[in-house]
C-alpha cells in the first residue's frame, strides 16, 4: 500500500505499545502530551533575555484539539484493520483503554488531595459519578457544564468528548455498513455528509443553546475530520482533493459560524478572554482547520523534515494518555513533597513520581488487564 509511506514511515515497537501503531502519529501524540504538561508547569510570565518564554506554552487547548484529530484518524484506522466489528468487542476495547488508567488516576488524585489537606477530604460522590459517566467539562471555560473535572483535574474535560466520539463512531459505521458493507464510495459520502451536516446544525444550535449535546455533536465533526483523513490514507487517496476538501470546507464553515458568534458577543462585552466561551470554541475550530490544512500540505511534499521534528515524541508516546490525565495532581499542582524544602529537588521528585506512575499504568497494569479480558486473536491497534 503506497499510503504506508506517508503517515507511518516508522512504527513504534516498544514494549508498552500495541503492535502496528503508526510511528508519526505516535510521535505527535507524545509531543502533544509533553506540550500540555509544559503548558501547565510553566508560568505565564517567564522572561529569558527580555522575551516572555511563557507565551510559547500558552496553547495547551490547541494540543488537545490535535489529540482529537489524531484520535479520529487512529480509531478509524484501527477499527478498519481490526477483526472484531461487533459493538461488544469495540466497546470493551475502548472502555478498557479509557477506564483502566482513569480509575487509577481518580483514586490516586483523591489520595493526593487528602495528603495535601492532611485529612480525608469529601469524595464528591456526585462529581465523581459524573466523571465516570463522562459528563464532565471545564466549567470555567464553557457554559452549562453538567459536572466539573474531578478535584480540579482540568485535563479530564476532554475525556468526555473522546468517550462520546467513540460511542458515536460505531453507530455511524454500522448504519452505513448494514446494506453494502460500508465500502462503496456512495456509502462513505452519505455517512460523511450526515456526520458533517449534523455538526453544522449542532453548531448553529450551540450558538443559541450552548449545552452538552450540541457541543459534543459539534466537536464530533472535528473528530470526524481525522476519520476522513484515515480513510483516504487507507485507500491510498490522501492526495485526492475530492476525498478531503469537503471536510475542510465544513471545518471552515463551522469556524466562520463560531467567529460570527464570538464577534456578536464581543459587541456586548468589554472583555475578550480567549480561553472562555464563546471564543474558546472558535479558537478550537480555527486550530483544527489550520492543522488539517497543514497536514494536507505537508504530506504533499513527502513530510519533509517531519520525522526530525517529531521523532523525540516517541519517547513519551507509550505513556502519553496516563501522563495527560495524571500530571495535574502529580506534577503541576503537587505539594506532597514540599517537606523537602528545596524547589528544584521537589520538582525533580514530582517528575520522577509522575513518570514512574505513568509507566506502571501504561506498561504494566493496562497491558495485563487487556490480555486478561481480550483474546489475543482480536487484539489490535488503538489508543
Amino acid at each position: 500500500m503506497r499510503a504506508a509511506a506517508t503517515v507511518g514511515e516508522y512504527v513504534a515497537t516498544d514494549a508498552c505499545s500495541e503492535p502496528g501503531k503508526l510511528g508519526r502519529l505516535e510521535a505527535l501524540r507524545g509531543l502533544a502530551a509533553f506540550y500540555v504538561v509544559i503548558h501547565h508547569v510553566t508560568p505565564q510570565t517567564w522572561y529569558v533575555n527580555g522575551f516572555n518564554v511563557g507565551v510559547v506554552f500558552r496553547f495547551g487547548q490547541e494540543a488537545v484539539i490535535l489529540f482529537f484529530l489524531l484520535s479520529g484518524f487512529v480509531i478509524h484506522y484501527a477499527f478498519s484493520r481490526g477483526r472484531g466489528k461487533s459493538f461488544r468487542s469495540y466497546f470493551i476495547k475502548r472502555a478498557l483503554r479509557i477506564y483502566v488508567p482513569l480509575v487509577v488516576v481518580l483514586t490516586c488524585s483523591y489520595a493526593v488531595a487528602s495528603v495535601h489537606a492532611g485529612r480525608l477530604i469529601d469524595a464528591q460522590a456526585g462529581v465523581l459519578a459524573g466523571n465516570l459517566l463522562m459528563l464532565q467539562d471545564w466549567g470555567w471555560s464553557k457554559p452549562n457544564v453538567i459536572v466539573p473535572a474531578y478535584l480540579g483535574n482540568t485535563p479530564l474535560w476532554s475525556l468526555a468528548y473522546e468517550w462520546w466520539f467513540y460511542m458515536l463512531y460505531w453507530p455511524m459505521w454500522r448504519l452505513f455498513s448494514a446494506t453494502d458493507g460500508g465500502t462503496s464510495a456512495g456509502a462513505r459520502r452519505r455517512r460523511d455528509a450526515l456526520v458533517l451536516s449534523v455538526a453544522v446544525c449542532a453548531t448553529l444550535a450551540y450558538t443559541v443553546y450552548p449545552t452538552f449535546v450540541p457541543r459534543i455533536l459539534m466537536y464530533f465533526g472535528m473528530w470526524w475530520a481525522g476519520v476522513v483523513m484515515a480513510e483516504a490514507y487507507l485507500d491510498g487517496q490522501i492526495r485526492v482533493w475530492r476525498r478531503v476538501l469537503p471536510t475542510l470546507a465544513v471545518l471552515v464553515l463551522i469556524t466562520a459560524i463560531l467567529a460570527l458568534n464570538a464577534y456578536i458577543d464581543l459587541q456586548d462585552s468589554s472583555r475578550l478572554i480567549l480561553a472562555r466561551h464563546p471564543f474558546v470554541e472558535f479558537r478550537h475550530f480555527l486550530f483544527a482547520t489550520f492543522a488539517f490544512t497543514v497536514a494536507l500540505a505537508w504530506q504533499r511534499v513527502g513530510w519533509l523534515g517531519f520525522d526530525t521534528l517529531t521523532r523525540p515524541g516517541l519517547l513519551l508516546a507509550p505513556i502519553s494518555y496516563a501522563l495527560y490525565i495524571s500530571h495535574w495532581f502529580l506534577l503541576a499542582e503537587a505539594r506532597y513533597l514540599d517537606f523537602i524544602g528545596n524547589p528544584v529537588v521537589e520538582f525533580a521528585g514530582y517528575l520522577v513520581v509522575t513518570l514512574v506512575f505513568c509507566w506502571l499504568i501504561e506498561c504494566v497494569l493496562y497491558p495485563a488487564v487487556r490480555r486478561r479480558v481480550i483474546p489475543r486473536k482480536v487484539q489490535t491497534i488503538g489508543w
